[in-house]
């Protein structure tokens, strides 16, 4: 019977139309193997290479590696943090830690207004931006021990009000402010919160005392900063700083609960800080994206109109360098992928962010009060611009209308005004200090 089947011509017809449509299947099948094999490698961001995702990471490591290559006892993670944060070679790479999520890009950065964001490493961003990244600060034992401290601890501190837009709002984050000076009790008076700013207006008798976990951040942020800003001057030959210390003065803490809280963009208030202040980050938990992006661009094209876009691994170190917050705005961006609900981990949706910065007792004991009696703070904006809009007559305003810029610089006025935090809707007071030109670092 299945001899004359298959001797039947319209049954060889049959199997021919099957061997033809399970060929096609197959073919078809083959082609999604492929499309889904090709979807498991990315390219280096670094060579352009198409590499697997799971080797991406060692791959970027390599090409981006010194000549010399890490030391063994750096490779082991043996050695003080000032061995870790060396002055004479390049802090780690900032991709050794982070999640696989971020595509093994280091950082990525838009270089003018309606540009394509590009890959960029993080030896690129140093270069480019006002901005210094180091790694592993802390040994990681440390650094686990300090996140765990301070989630429980960061349940008792404050959720800031500070007024925008003709309303009252509450900070999506909560903050507490560390005195680090030994018998200390007044190095963050003033420190206080802008509308987006990170800071929190706490008054002396809140200030926190520091763990010595705490502390050690502390010394590892100075050894950063010292490092950021030796380079960066060394690299734009703005002066010897081989002598150059930085260490600092009180702490801003800031416990980011989940993936909505943030912190939108700003450039932070410089009443305790003055002019070219540098300002010392350590990331301790779930990596969060950092953006730096240019405050006033000047070009009509907005070819001047740069951003650019840093994932901030756990135990590292980000320091913004003198200029930052005059000419640039930073904040750390939503992460949806965060969800809701922090916990007690580093893989977790938790993020606590301890920012380090140095009081200059000049600046911080010259503040006025307003016409409202708060202790003013000191902003900055672009030395040509008219008076801001919130104003009223209290005055002559002087003016630089008529001083002409210099290619590749900004004038910057520096001016005192009412005080938006924890204390209700400001007033009008705004009293210019100062005009400085700042050395614009062009992307």
């Amino acid at each position: 019977m299945r001899a004359a089947r298959a001797s039947h011509p319209c049954a060889s017809r049959r199997l021919g139309m099957k061997r033809r449509q399970s060929g096609a299947t197959a073919s078809a099948l083959g082609q999604r193997r492929l499309a889904d094999t090709k979807s498991r490698y990315v390219a280096c961001p670094v060579c352009d290479a198409q590499v697997s995702k799971h080797d991406i990471n060692p791959h970027v490591e390599i090409c981006l590696a010194s000549p010399a290559g890490p030391s063994s006892r750096e490779a082991t993670g043996v050695g003080s943090s000032a061995e870790r944060v060396s002055l004479d070679r390049d802090p780690p790479s900032a991709l050794a830690k982070l999640k696989p999520s971020t595509g093994g890009v280091v950082c990525r950065a838009r270089l003018g207004k309606g540009a394509p964001w590009v890959p960029m490493t993080l030896e690129e961003v140093h270069k480019r931006f006002p901005l210094f990244l180091a790694e592993r600060a802390l040994a990681a034992e440390d650094a686990d021990a300090l996140l765990r401290e301070l989630l429980v601890e960061g349940q008792t501190w404050t959720q800031d009000e500070w007024w925008i837009a003709g309303e009252a709002r509450k900070a999506p984050r909560l903050t507490a402010v560390y005195e680090m000076t030994p018998g200390g009790g007044e190095a963050a008076s003033g420190a206080g919160a802008d509308e987006e700013n990170e800071d929190a207006s706490l008054l002396e008798n809140e200030l926190r005392a520091p763990s010595e976990l705490m502390r050690a951040a502390a010394r590892a942020a100075g050894e950063a900063a010292t490092t950021g800003v030796i380079r960066s001057s060394s690299e734009t030959c703005s002066g010897s700083t081989r002598n150059f210390s930085w260490s600092p003065t009180y702490a801003v803490a800031n416990l980011y609960r989940d993936g909505s809280d943030r912190v939108g963009a700003h450039a932070d208030r410089l009443t305790s800080l003055g002019p070219d202040a540098v300002i010392a980050g350590v990331s301790l938990g779930r990596v969060r994206t950092f953006r730096l992006k240019t405050r006033w661009p000047r070009n009509p094209n907005g070819s001047d109109d740069c951003a650019v876009d840093v994932p901030l691994p756990h135990n590292s170190v980000c320091v913004m360098l003198p200029g930052c917050q005059e000419l640039w705005t930073h904040e750390i961006l939503r992460d949806g992928a965060a969800g809701g609900g922090g916990g007690g981990g580093k893989g977790d949706a938790s993020r606590v962010s301890l920012t380090f910065r140095k009081k200059e007792q000049a600046w911080d004991a010259s503040a006025p009060s307003c016409l409202c009696g708060r202790r003013c703070v000191l902003k900055t904006r672009r030395a040509d611009a008219g008076p801001p809009s919130f104003v009223r007559a209290t005055g002559d305003v002087p003016g630089d209308g008529n001083i002409l810029e210099r290619p590749g610089t900004t004038r910057v006025q520096y001016y005192y005004t009412c005080d938006t935090v924890n204390g209700g809707k400001p007033c009008a007071f705004f009293k210019p200090v100062e005009t400085r030109t700042v050395a614009c670092q062009k992307p």
